[in-house]
This record gives C-alpha cells, sequence and structure tokens, in this order.
C-alpha cells in the first residue's frame, strides 16, 4: 500500500486566515498540513506527499526546503507534485528530487503529450500518476450521451471506434484505455477510483495488455480526432527560363 497525500490548497472554511479559496505552500502551512493529514490517516508517515497547485506568493525554494525537513523527520518519503507546468516543474526541481507528477491524462486528453509534460518526466526520471485516466468513465463505454452536446457526441464517436479495437484484442474499453497509458515510457501510473472489486480486477488485468504499434498510434489518432503530424513532402524547384 502506498499512501499519498496533497498539500496547498486551501479551501473556504480550511482556515480563518482566508476568506476565498487560495493558494498556500509556505514553509510553515505545508508543515502544519503535513501533521495534520498525519493525524486524519492514523499514521506516522506519507509515501507521497505533492503540492496540488503551484503558489505564486512562495519560492520554490521555500516550498523544497520545508518538504526535505519533512523527509528528514521521517514524515515524508518521497516528494512529488500535481497540476505542474513543463516550467514549474524544471524551476521547482531545482530545489528538490521530485518522483511523480499528477496531471489529467487520458486517451481523451493528451495534452501531457502535447505540452511536453510527458517530455519532461522522462528528462528528470519521475512517474507520471493519471488522474482521470477513463476521461470520467467515458472511456468505460457505459455514460450515455445528449445529443446537444458536441464534446460528448465527438467523444462517442472516438469511443465507438475504441470499442472495435479492444474487441480485437478480446479486452474490455477499459483495459485498453488503461494498457495505452501503460504502454508509455518512464513509468506511468493510472489512477483509478472505484469501490466495485470486479472494476479493480478489470483494471488490473490491463497490465498484462501489450498493443502493436500500429495500432497504439492507431487509438492516438481516434483520440486526437486528427492525424498524427507527419512530414511534409519534399518540394522540387524547377527553373523557367
Amino acid at each position: 500500500m502506498v499512501i499519498a497525500s496533497k498539500c496547498g490548497i486551501v479551501f473556504q472554511g480550511m482556515n480563518p486566515s482566508y476568506a476565498y479559496k487560495a493558494y498556500d505552500l509556505s514553509a510553515d502551512y505545508i508543515k502544519a498540513s503535513c501533521e495534520m493529514s498525519l493525524r486524519r490517516l492514523n499514521t506516522d508517515y506519507l509515501d507521497l506527499y505533492q503540492p496540488h497547485r503551484i503558489d505564486y506568493l512562495t519560492h520554490p525554494e521555500e516550498t523544497a526546503r520545508a518538504l526535505e525537513d519533512l523527509q528528514r523527520e521521517g514524515k515524508v518519503r518521497h516528494v512529488g507534485v500535481s497540476n505542474y507546468t513543463v516550467d514549474e516543474i524544471r524551476a521547482f526541481s531545482a530545489y528538490i528530487r521530485l518522483e511523480s507528477l499528477q496531471t489529467q491524462f487520458s486517451l481523451l486528453h493528451l495534452e501531457p503529450l502535447e505540452t511536453g509534460l510527458a517530455a519532461v518526466c522522462l528528462e528528470k526520471r519521475m512517474n507520471i500518476l493519471c488522474w482521470s485516466p477513463l476521461h470520467k468513465a467515458v472511456l468505460t463505454g457505459r455514460p450515455s450521451y445528449t445529443h446537444d452536446d458536441w464534446q460528448q457526441q465527438r467523444e462517442a464517436g472516438a469511443v465507438s471506434q475504441l470499442q472495435h479495437m479492444a474487441q480485437e484484442y478480446n479486452i474490455s474499453l477499459t483495459q485498453l484505455a488503461l494498457a495505452w497509458l501503460m504502454q508509455l515510457p518512464g513509468g506511468v501510473i493510472p489512477l483509478v477510483g472505484t469501490a466495485n472489486p470486479d472494476h479493480i480486477a478489470e483494471a488490473a488485468a490491463a497490465i498484462d495488455v501489450h498493443l502493436d504499434r500500429d495500432d497504439w498510434y492507431e487509438c492516438m489518432v481516434i483520440g486526437r480526432g486528427r492525424p498524427m503530424p507527419w512530414g511534409q513532402r519534399p518540394y522540387v524547384y524547377t527553373q523557367v527560363r
């Protein structure tokens, strides 16, 4: 079992000092948040502690020092980040070793590949923890769609095509979506939330699925809704006299 928690988002009512929702990654707030998490979880350490979102008013060096203090005290074993951009990861990792990035990532949400997040995680040797890897259950094939929502209709079309791919591999759509993520290099870990043991078993079986390279890219084209950026044909110039 891996015990992970986050810090930094102060929701309204959590702290009397804040009238509105705010972000706080100051040293004092991080340490206080960690102590409260340990008490609530009835444990004396966290395997992974993650600033939830960037705090623009705190220098990353201060945040890093606080997290390193918690590591020295044995209260935190590893440090990751959540919802950070490429530049924010680079700035923060200059002061502390980061093990992971938690970000939204699925076949229907490909921004980590298209914005460089996946690349910087390879550079920094960080695991990617994918939240909403099934795109709010859309990639289970179970949700219904409304006719007046263009985004839902686009997703329905993608799901229909992906279902055919899953049938070819004799697996569920859920397993296809999770296997697609886990086939990426560097250690990509989908975060699946469910209280149904059957769903847990279904998700775990995706570990044994391996997609052919051509099929993997076909799934990405379906998820993108447009072709991959192939190279242009060379131009042939002729001189007219």
